[in-house]
């Protein structure tokens, strides 16, 4: 008998213990439960905000139309918050359509979608949607409505309630200051604790703004800078003309002394042209009088001393070793003439000819020859050129611009001396570049005017001699080739130009 109930003691004791462990195991399984179910929730909300967010950057990433973007955004809100319905008014930005309000986005979750689509056709209720758009809009703030009776009087809180409504939230997409759409949601009667979804809304909606600003100023930006490129495109034929004018003004102001250069070789040109002409009637003659001789047999020479006699008169009546040898010097004068001729004719061409070339390694000394020969006759009856050419290296530049450039500074220099005078033209290295420097002592320029000079249309020459663009064009001329030109003077005494061309790169 006392085996019996030792053993049933112990049998309840082990009883006691299993249950205890079971139910130990039972709660820690509920708590492990309950976590899982926290944290599924947790998840499952981190997971819903994500996809709205990835929602919200689709209408950035994939250069979607906001009214094309907003049917997802609203979507994701109804299927996080568990809503029943939502729509949305469209105001576009750029005002290149007309308002308009969007179709009824229903949660399929949820069981009444016929009755919420009653209840948007419905006239009374789509007054008062329409009183919280007035509200929205004038306030650009989230409408959060909860209380029809309040709002609306208490027929309105029966007409929401026949539908199951008991709230509307409106969020306005505010960009730029403009609410370009705003987003409406219906809250369920019995809907509570959404208050941390409302705010995340809110914020996410702020977010989609800020998109939008940054999508229109981006666009704008764009705008603006194909604008400007036009502008710059169009300034740049602009500034080509213009500088293709001023050097048909500068050659207009050269056309008297080109025409005297090449008036003087077309002068002597066409007088050994007639000389050469008599001559060439001698020398006929003088040829068919020795084909006679030539012609003759050898019987004929020995009894043809009149013939040989009468060549050797006209051999020296027509002086012709002198004709000979002046016919020599003639077409020597005349070719020179001709090649100073073409000489002129190809430079005022290649200097008349567009800068449109691209740059290229070039010589400044070379282009200072160049511009010494186009002014040499504006220069040469009152003006002593000194020239002092370092051996200097090439810059990287348009060759036909920088004449232009010296030519213009020469003209000038020899328009402020009146009478006599000297231009002295130097290039030297300096600061690792190359420093041309034209001094000339003329009348010089005043203070007053002196910062002026390189003002568009600004001028102190008489009509007529100056369009007031040289100084103009030449300054931007140097600029654009990353140079500088300073100018020094003294009235009555003179001006010194000094233009800086930086070095060509090796």
């Amino acid at each position: 008998m006392a085996d019996y109930k030792s053993a049933y003691e112990r049998e309840k004791t082990v009883r006691k213990e299993a249950e205890q462990l079971l139910e130990d195991r039972s709660r820690e399984l509920y708590r492990t439960n309950d976590q899982l179910t926290d944290q599924f929730q947790k998840m499952s909300l981190e997971f819903q905000k994500n996809t709205l967010l990835l929602e919200i950057f689709h209408y950035s990433l994939d250069s979607l139309k906001l009214s094309e973007s907003l049917p997802n955004i609203i979507n994701s809100m109804l299927s996080m918050a568990n809503l029943s319905g939502g729509f949305f008014d469209y105001f576009p930005l750029d005002r290149s359509r007309d308002y308009f309000r969007s179709e009824l986005f229903i949660n399929k979750t949820v069981s009444k979608p016929h009755a919420l689509h009653e209840m948007f056709e419905d006239s009374a209720i789509g007054e008062a949607i329409g009183s919280v758009s007035v509200e929205v809009l004038l306030n650009r703030r989230m409408f959060y409505l909860t209380n029809f009776k309040k709002n609306f009087g208490i027929n309105m809180e029966a007409s929401f309630g026949r539908f199951g409504v008991g709230g509307i939230l409106a969020f306005p997409v505010v960009a730029n200051n403009y609410t370009s759409a705003i987003i409406y949601m219906f809250l369920d009667c019995e809907e509570e604790n959404i208050e941390e979804l409302v705010s995340l809304f809110e914020s996410s909606v702020k977010q989609l703004g800020i998109l939008i600003e940054h999508r229109y100023s981006s666009e704008k930006l764009e705008e603006n800078y194909y604008q400007l490129k036009n502008m710059v495109d169009e300034l740049g034929v602009a500034q080509k003309q213009l500088l293709h004018a001023e050097k048909m003004a500068s050659i207009g102001q050269l056309s008297a002394g080109i025409a005297h250069e090449i008036n003087n070789p077309m002068g002597y040109v066409k007088s050994n042209i007639g000389s050469l002409k008599d001559y060439n009637c001698v020398f006929s003659e003088g040829l068919l009088k020795a084909k006679v001789i030539a012609e003759l047999s050898a019987a004929e020479r020995i009894k043809s001393d009149e013939i040989y006699d009468e060549f050797k008169r006209f051999w020296a009546t027509s002086d012709v070793d002198y004709l000979l040898e002046d016919s020599h010097n003639l077409m020597s004068e005349t070719t020179g003439g001709i090649d100073r001729v073409l000489d002129i004719v190809s430079g005022l061409r290649s200097f008349a000819r567009a800068s449109d070339t691209k740059w290229a390694l070039c010589q400044v000394n070379d282009c200072l020859t160049e511009a010494l020969k186009l002014s040499h006759n504006e220069l040469k009856y009152k003006c002593e050129i000194k020239q002092s050419l370092a051996d200097i290296p090439p810059i990287q530049g348009n060759a036909g611009e920088l004449v232009q450039v010296f030519l213009n500074l020469l003209i000038n220099a020899g328009q402020a001396i009146v009478d006599k005078g000297e231009i002295s033209v130097s290039t030297n290295i300096v600061n690792g570049g190359i420093e041309v420097r034209l001094l000339d002592d003329g009348c010089g320029i005043a203070d007053s005017t002196l910062s002026r000079i390189f003002d568009p249309f600004y001028t102190t020459k008489e009509v007529g001699k100056g369009t007031g663009l040289g100084l103009s064009i030449s300054f931007g001329i140097i600029e654009n080739h990353s140079g500088r030109i300073d100018v020094t003077s003294e009235e009555g005494k003179g001006s010194c130009f000094s233009v800086w061309l930086p070095v060509a790169e090796q």
